[in-house]
């Protein structure tokens, strides 16, 4: 072989070689381009992940509101219970005082009324002791009369 020819040959194969490279500089190409789509989904992906990471720092943020919001109300519904409850124990004690008066006026009553019922009770024994005399004469009297005829 001659030099010319086994530069043809070796140029032959260089081209042989050459294709393959383009074959595969295609290749990568083709996979750039994957790559770069798929880094396309990945931002997008990353986008959307922003966006629920902010749709839930707004949920977060809602939740705190309502939060402070039910904190602020439930303190003024413990607030009001407490000063209802110093109010109804105001009311009570007036109401406890008022009928320990009227308790006491009616055991006052009530030991007047025993005192009067222990004296008619005294005035009816005697009265009933003098009525039973008077009968007892009656009857003798009565006797009597019957006798002398």
């Amino acid at each position: 072989m001659k030099v010319s020819e086994l530069k043809q040959h070796i140029d032959e194969q260089f081209a042989g070689v050459d294709q393959r490279f383009a074959g595969v500089d295609q290749r990568f190409a083709s996979i750039d381009q994957r790559f770069a789509s798929i880094d396309q989904r990945f931002a997008n992906i990353d986008q959307r992940f922003a966006n629920i990471d902010q749709q839930f720092a707004n949920i977060d943020q809602q939740f705190a509101d309502i939060k402070e919001d039910m904190d602020r109300r439930f303190s003024a519904v413990d607030a009001r219970i407490v000063e209802e409850g110093r109010i109804t124990r105001r009311h009570f004690d007036v109401v406890a005082e008022d009928l320990k008066r009227e308790i006491r006026t009616l055991a006052a009553t009530v030991a007047a009324s025993q005192r009067t019922l222990d004296e008619n009770r005294s005035e009816h024994q005697t009265f009933s002791a003098a009525l039973s005399d008077h009968e007892l004469r009656l009857i003798a009297l009565e006797h009597r009369r019957r006798r002398k005829p």
